[in-house]
């Protein structure tokens, strides 16, 4: 049986709680408060215009007193109602700055594994778009809630001037009710499903600006072109649907709000030509009973935007359920007198391909231990374990002689100094990419660092040398200029191991010869662990380990493994020599 996919507004707003706190509940407090002063404002109108109407036919002065009471209320209710306001929006300025700071807290505590399987930009649409829709969502609430209070707050004062009024308006907003929660679920469907298609769009036009360079080489702008364009003719079809959803509901709505007014228009004419209900009466009749149809109008709207506003919420609340990474590297170890010990490690991603099987390594502290092998083996997959990167399957992590899950993952990270193949550089000066290898270090240690990666020379030809903005991912540097940085940046941080995962890979012969002596000098007196499948930048190593199909395939010195005449003799021989 096919399980009904109810909206409620009640669930909507308990989401909308969830995820705003304390500032959430005083928001939708102070919103009833302001709802219910504007709600009252409404029958005290309409009342004002029957005494006076019936004052200026009547002269009764009682009539008069009346609205002079009427008009001194409402004066009252705009002041509160002022004041509310400003209070109003000093908590959903606070909500949309608190949300805003929890959805980035918790996106870079998120683990790698989550980045893994989400694309850039849906994870952007959902920090940037989608917060934006559930501040949207606030107005939504405030609208719901003050249409809501005013027609509980007016349907009475009709019922107090004529019942028969108060019945009629009683059905018509029964009427309307029922066919709001009809359009309600087709509605948050369609929001939902254009939330997805944005944020396919916005991953779309994040690929072509990453890939613009391989766009132009093999001409593939029409391609690409086209690929847009019909992503984007998904998101009007979407729009179209919706389209017919809510107009038909605007259209429902705006029958009824007309058959309302006629309605009561020409039933208090009658009434007034039986003496059954004064002109004044029908003034206040007619006030209450336009505003009900405003409402029911207002309501439509609110409903219909809402619905988008929720859908973002949705989004909003499923990123923030999202589990972040674990605090320790949940495995346990075994004793060893070594700096790291991996012992039988397995390691599976979460589709189930298995990608190391029964790993065994030991690293003694000083030493410089190499894994090599072709891409693919699970190289990068054992330094990642190390670095608690990710969650090992099966087997035991020992490092500086406890169990790993001793450690937490910082504690770990600390003491490590790692550089990538592909170096990751961000928007800002060459200074402040290289000082985020240690934030309170002077200009005189970051030119050390530079120098040591040999950057320095580069850095200083620059306009504004250190000072100089290197542009998203660090466009406006050369792939081993980069790659300089990234070094200068391990350098700097000074970790008591260095981890170089094909660190040089990207970089010509003549920056690897510059950088191999300052390497060479940095490397003494820590441990060392070299990534690579160029097996000339680790001959010297104390210990090299053969990765092959997630196996340890071989393991000894460089002389050792080349006079076993093995696979790696035969790696040796067929790729650099």
């Amino acid at each position: 049986m096919k399980k009904k996919n109810k909206v409620s507004v009640i669930k909507d707003l308990k989401k909308i709680v969830k995820l705003s706190g304390k500032s959430g509940v005083k928001y939708i407090v102070l919103v009833i408060l302001q709802s219910a002063a504007d709600g009252l404002g409404l029958p005290i109108i309409a009342y004002f215009s029957k005494y006076i109407i019936d004052y200026a036919i009547n002269k009764n002065r009682t009539d008069l007193l009346i609205s002079i009471g009427l008009i001194i209320g409402q004066i009252v209710l705009m002041v509160l109602n002022s004041i509310l306001n400003y209070y109003i929006s000093k908590q959903k300025y606070i909500i949309g700055m608190n949300i805003k700071r929890r959805m980035f807290a918790h996106f870079v505590n998120l683990p790698v594994a989550y980045f893994e399987k989400a694309h850039s930009g849906d994870t952007i649409a959902r920090i940037n778009g989608d917060t934006d829709l559930f501040l949207n969502s606030l107005d939504m609430v405030y609208r719901i809630i003050s249409n809501f209070m005013s027609t509980i707050i007016a349907v009475p004062a009709i019922l107090v001037l004529d019942i028969r009024m108060g019945l009629l308006a009683g059905i018509v907003g029964t009427l309307s009710a029922y066919i709001n929660k009809k359009f309600r679920v087709p509605i948050r469907k369609q929001n939902e499903t254009l939330r997805k298609q944005v944020s396919i769009v916005l991953t779309e036009i994040i690929e072509n600006i990453s890939g613009f360079k391989v766009i132009k080489t093999y001409n593939l702008q029409e391609h690409f072109k086209n690929r847009f364009f019909n992503k984007q003719e998904e998101i009007i079809k979407t729009k179209k649907k919706k389209i017919v959803y809510s107009s038909s509901l605007y259209s429902l709505n705006s029958f009824i709000y007309q058959f309302n007014n006629s309605a009561v228009l020409i039933y208090g004419t009658y009434l007034i030509i039986k003496g059954l209900l004064t002109i004044g009466d029908l003034a206040a009749l007619r006030q209450l009973g336009v505003r009900i149809g405003y409402l029911l109008i207002d309501s439509t709207e609110s409903f219909s935007k809402a619905q988008d506003a929720f859908a973002g919420s949705d989004r909003v609340l499923e990123f923030l359920n999202q589990p972040v990474e674990k605090e320790n590297i949940p495995v346990s170890g075994k004793p060893c007198d070594s700096l790291i010990c991996l012992d039988d490690v397995y390691f599976s991603y979460i589709d189930g391909s298995e990608v190391l099987k029964g790993i065994s390594i030991d690293i003694k502290k000083g030493e410089k231990v190499a894994l090599v092998g072709y891409s693919g083996h699970g190289k990068s997959t054992i330094v990642k374990l190390m670095l608690g990167l990710y969650d090992f399957t099966e087997g035991t992590y020992t490092f500086e002689g406890r169990s790993a899950c001793d450690y937490t993952k910082k504690q770990i990270r600390r003491k490590v100094s790692y550089v990538s193949q592909n170096a990751t550089i961000f928007n800002g000066t060459i200074k402040e990419n290289i000082l985020n290898g240690k934030l309170e270090a002077t200009d005189e240690e970051v030119i050390e660092a530079a120098k040591k990666a040999h950057a320095h020379e580069f850095i200083i030809e620059q306009e504004k040398q250190y000072d100089t903005v290197v542009g998203e991912r660090g466009i406006k540097l050369s792939g081993g200029q980069r790659q300089r940085v990234a070094l200068a940046r391990a350098i700097l941080k000074n970790g008591e191991i260095l981890i170089l995962d094909e660190a040089t890979s990207s970089l010509d012969s003549k920056s690897e010869e510059f950088i191999k002596d300052s390497l060479d000098q940095f490397m003494k007196d820590r441990t060392n662990i070299i990534v690579a499948h160029r097996l000339s930048t680790v001959e010297n190593s104390d210990m090299i380990y053969l990765i092959e199909d997630g196996r340890v395939e071989e393991k000894g010195t460089h002389q050792e493994l080349l006079s076993l005449n093995g696979k790696y003799s035969k790696l040796y021989y067929k790729d650099f020599i």
